[in-house]
């Protein structure tokens, strides 16, 4: 889980030659985001069983199309019921 986020933030700065200012700052950001997710996951799973997990499928379902898009820019019903919902959204908005 944490190595996946730190061979990310070394692919994007070596590989492919981005500038990142502050490798140690991100890296611990990503591990922490990681770690929270991974508490989340957890204890959603651990309290609803299979049903926890179904739930997850459908909010990565949802996720992904929704995150790559400014909020300003979502229809109200999408960011009123579906945007501010998503885990993950607090891992994009540390980004400008």
């Amino acid at each position: 889980m944490g190595m996946a986020a730190l061979s990310i933030l070394w692919i994007a700065g070596q590989m492919f030659g981005l500038h990142i200012p502050d490798y140690e700052a991100i890296g611990w950001y990503l591990l922490f985001v990681c770690f929270v997710f991974f508490l989340v996951q957890t204890t959603v799973v651990s309290w609803l069983g299979v049903a926890g997990m179904l739930l997850f499928v459908l909010v990565f379902f949802f996720e992904t199309p929704l995150l790559g898009v400014p909020p300003e820019l979502l229809p109200a019903f999408s960011r009123r019921f579906l945007y501010d919902w998503l885990p993950l959204r607090f891992a994009f908005n540390i980004f400008p």
